[in-house]
């Protein structure tokens, strides 16, 4: 039994002029009750609950009143003057309408008539079938029967779908399918029916008989995204999943089949580009035998990555030693005996490789580790490369290993007063030394082949040495102690003086002791300043030239024994003697460069000075230096190169006498004009960049109206030259300014032009000002977008195509666009102009209801009825028809649409016919009809 329910009664009061009343007046029925009430002003009797099969009306007592009706399905029961009961019949299936007429009377004459309007409302669904689709693909499938009512003025009907007493999904269609369902036994589907009338109110049917259906546990199998990079072949993808479900503590092994991941080798070759390829990793085959379970399976995706450009360090070994960064210099431990030490290097990326690019044959590479041989003392200079996956970027490393000799094994010690080097090749190893320095406790002691001291000393000592091929080696450093060498007179009459001619130089002399000597015994002296030594002399007298010293400095010299076995002996000092020096202000005129056929710039003040004390500048000095080039030698016409000393700086004094000066050249360098016409970095816009983009679009929270390019050319001398014919653009010094004060794509070239005339590099930019998404294109009621192409509206343009995108994709190619179901997103819309410019506007967040066109039936027999239904709004529908074409293309009927539901009769032979509907701003949609 479908339960039947009176919506509501609309009274159309029709009032006599010719009315009899005691009291010159007429009262409208009043209806006295909770579950409804009366609206005077809107002439309603509505109904609060609408699940009233009856309704009793109570009238007032100033009139008698009468119901009549010619509904067979309404009675009018338990009439008396003052009340009556309106009741439907409830075996009725469908959506009815029927009229109830009441009529008021006063005293035997007809004072008021209206009509109320009956309504009977929808119906449970029936036949309701629930049942799993034939693939096992976890799908539910439910249908049921609908039936032909007619509903009022704007009222809609639509199912809801519920699961387990749970609401999910409506529908208009008589079936649904619940996709990929991942639940697990007993599940319990039923339906109702829903109306809503315009007013707002929403009816709702009794629930179909519960359906019940019977899944197996699901399992979820998700195959894996599988990463590669570029140009590389496919991995073994066949276990590359993971499977979600289990119950009762199974696990994979419960399977009678695992499931195996697939790529097609051919649709993702080592040839595709970079990006990511959805589905492609596939996943099937999985098999219960104990029938427990069912699979559903969800594809993964490839990506595929550009080629790594890291060639960064991660870490580096050396000899078992890890540090973060290659060190530059690195010793071998004089307590290990290795012959060979390894670099283990580790790069930041995994794919980069590591290459031995030093011509030291001492190392070898394997791998990433780099084998050093190590079984003589050495410095040896290892360099090597990392070089990125894509084989391009690459970073230089160098680092230098030293082994030291044993200090005995190049070292003797005599009678514990000398250290000597060995310098005989078929003694120590095969070396050649030139030069040696002596360390005590890490401070200078000796310059000689031999060594010794004054005093009776101990220290920790090593030695360094240069060999005959350039080679600075040293010794592992050893404990020593020395006895005092004293065994020999110093030198006497030593005398310390300054020369006469004011250059700066000391001049020593002495006169020797005539000590006893051995025959292959060799003497030499020492000199000393201040306790260093300065220098070594075989005679008796020494000038120290130039100095750069000032004040009081005490000079000494000792003499010094060599003995046939290289055994050093020392004497005492002579006297210190002290000799007293101005204050060294050494000019040194600054190296100057110009161009070739420039004259020469003026140079007067271009030296610097250094050397004063106690805070005194230049401004301390009687006559200041002068810097000067011969204007007659170094000329015009001189050709590029350099000339040494040709700026000359003389002329200095100070009266006081503090200072002295010592003068130092500089050198005229003339070079050719420059042919660098590169660009350094160019700034768009305020955002600068080391190269000039292609494309520049301006940011659409900033729509300036005029935008400026900054130029950097990399030479100074270089121009900037505008060379395009965009005459929206203008160009002062190196900065480029572009009008864009209206939407447009301009092109912008301009030239570098070098120092030389000649060279120059040609830059090109497109400069792109979007359309504001608001200024052309209009959106209707949120359904449909429609581009403005009258130049009146739009600033001045004709459309001839037209891109419509959403969330980045191509959704539509017509001057307008509208979706059948609601959607939101991203959008934006390209125009292509009269002019062939393509232009586009800003992105523009935009949510669309959806209009949809359905046709039903479909096949439709000989005949029989279609009903085109749209639930599009009026203003859309003016104007709105329906042109049928055969599959030849001719038009054979036309139809205006009616309303929101308009029916159509299809005249013709049996056949596919095309139903195009065209409404207003872009609405249209075609369907194929089959008539049988």
């Amino acid at each position: 039994m479908y339960k039947l329910k009176l919506l509501s009664i609309f009274f159309l009061l029709i009032v006599f002029t010719n009315i009899i009343s005691s009291q010159n007046e007429i009262l409208l029925p009043s209806i006295k009750s909770e579950d409804y009430y009366l609206d005077i002003d809107k002439r309603k009797v509505l109904f609060k609950d609408l699940d009233l099969d009856s309704v009793i009306v109570k009238v007032n007592t100033n009139m008698k009143w009468r119901a009549s009706t010619s509904c067979e399905w309404i009675k009018i029961e338990n009439q008396t003057d003052s009340t009556f009961t309106i009741k439907s019949f409830q075996n009725l299936k469908g959506y009815r309408n029927g009229k109830i007429t009441v009529e008021g009377y006063i005293k035997g004459r007809k004072s008021i008539s209206a009509d109320i309007e009956v309504s009977q409302s929808i119906a449970v669904p029936t036949d309701f079938k629930t049942n799993i689709d034939l693939n096992d693909e976890n799908n539910v499938v439910l249908k049921w029967n609908n039936f032909n009512w007619k509903t009022v003025g704007d009222d809609k009907i639509y199912f809801e779908i519920y699961r387990d007493s749970v609401l999910i999904a409506t529908t208009q269609d008589t079936t649904f399918v619940d996709k990929n369902v991942e639940l697990g036994g007993d599940l319990c589907y039923n339906v109702s029916a829903v109306q809503i009338t315009s007013e707002g109110i929403i009816t709702k049917s009794n629930f179909t008989p519960e359906g019940v259906v019977f899944l197996k546990s699901p399992l979820i199998v998700t195959a894996s995204n599988i990463y590669r990079y570029i140009g590389r072949s496919n991995p073994n993808v066949s276990n590359q999943y993971v499977i979600n479900g289990f119950v009762d503590k199974d696990d994979i092994t419960y399977l009678s089949k695992r499931p195996v991941c697939t790529i097609d080798p051919f649709k993702y070759d080592t040839s595709i580009p970079v990006g990511t390829y959805r589905n492609a990793i596939e996943v099937k085959g999985a098999e219960d035998a104990t029938g427990k379970y069912r699979f559903i399976y969800i594809s993964g995706s490839l990506i595929v990555s550009s080629l790594s450009s890291n060639a960064g360090l991660s870490y580096v070994t050396i000899n078992g030693t890890t540090t973060s960064t290659v060190p530059d210099y690195y010793a071998i431990d004089c307590s290990s005996t290795k012959d060979e030490i390894d670099i283990v290097v580790k790069p930041s990326h995994n794919y980069a490789t590591v290459k031995l690019i030093s011509s030291n044959t001492n190392a070898h590479i394997s791998g990433k580790t780099i084998t050093v041989k190590t079984d003589k003392p050495s410095k040896q200079e290892v360099v090597f490369e990392i070089v990125a996956q894509d084989g391009i970027t690459s970073n230089k490393h160098r680092i230098t290993i030293e082994k030291y000799f044993p200090f005995y094994d190049i070292v003797v010690k005599y009678l514990d007063i000398a250290l000597t080097a060995i310098n005989k090749p078929e003694s120590n190893g095969g070396y050649n030394f030139v030069t040696y320095k002596w360390y005590r406790d890490g401070e200078l002691i000796g310059t000689s082949q031999s060594y010794s001291s004054e005093e009776d000393t101990t220290g920790t000592y090593y030695l360094e040495l240069t060999t005959d091929k350039g080679e600075v080696l040293r010794t592992c450093a050893e404990n020593i102690s020395l006895k005092s060498n004293r065994i020999m007179l110093a030198p006497n009459d030593f005398i310390a003086k300054l020369d006469a001619n004011d250059e700066n130089n000391v001049v020593l002399s002495w006169v020797e002791n005539n000590c006893m000597i051995e025959p292959d015994d060799y003497i030499y002296y020492e000199v000393y300043r201040n306790n260093e030594l300065i220098s070594t002399t075989e005679k008796t007298s020494f000038i120290e030239e130039k100095t750069m010293l000032a004040g009081n400095f005490d000079y000494k010299v000792s003499a010094v024994r060599k003995t046939a076995d290289n055994t050093i002996i020392k004497s005492s000092f002579t006297p210190i003697q002290s000799v007293f020096l101005k204050y060294p202000l050494i000019v040194t005129a600054n190296n100057i460069s110009r161009y070739v056929g420039f004259s020469n710039p003026k140079i007067s003040d271009q030296y610097t000075i250094r050397g004063f004390v106690d805070n005194d500048d230049i401004n301390y000095l009687s006559t200041r230096p002068i810097a000067s080039i011969d204007p007659l030698k170094y000329h015009m016409s001189i050709p590029e190169g350099s000339y040494r000393n040709a700026v000359e700086v003389n002329g200095g004094k100070d009266a006081k006498g503090k200072y002295r000066f010592m003068y130092v050249y500089a050198n005229l360098t003339v070079i050719p004009l420059s042919d660098n016409a590169d660009l350094s970095d160019v700034t768009v816009n305020g955002t600068t960049t080391s190269y000039l983009p292609d494309y520049y679009a301006i940011d659409c929270s900033n729509m300036k109206n005029e935008i400026d390019i900054i130029i950097r050319p990399s030479h100074n001398y270089a121009t900037v030259k505008l060379i395009s014919d965009n005459h929206t653009a203008h160009i002062s010094g190196n900065k480029i300014t572009v009008n864009t004060s209206k939407p447009s794509k301009q092109e912008v070239i301009f030239e570098i032009l070098a120092q030389n005339g000649v060279t120059s590099t040609k830059h090109r930019i497109t400069i792109e000002k979007y359309f504001s998404f608001q200024d052309i294109v209009i959106n209707r009621w949120d359904i449909a977008l429609t581009a403005i192409n009258n130049p009146i509206n739009n600033g001045g343009y004709n459309f001839l195509k037209y891109k419509w995108f959403k969330d980045g994709q191509l959704i539509g190619t017509s001057q307008s666009y509208s979706s059948e179901e609601k959607i939101n997103g991203t959008f934006y819309l390209e125009v292509t102009t009269d002019k062939g410019d393509v232009l586009r506007t800003c992105d523009e967040h935009i949510t669309l209801i959806g209009n949809r066109v359905k046709v039903y039936p479909n096949p439709v027999a000989l005949g029989e009825t279609i009903c085109v239904e749209t639930d599009c709004d009026q203003e859309l529908l003016k104007n709105a028809v329906i042109e049928i074409y055969d599959l030849s293309g001719l038009k054979i009927q036309e139809i205006k649409v009616k309303g929101q539901k308009t029916e159509v009769t299809l005249n013709g032979a049996a056949g596919t016919y095309i139903f195009k509907f065209k409404g207003q701003n872009g609405l249209s949609k075609d369907f194929k009809i089959i008539r049988k």
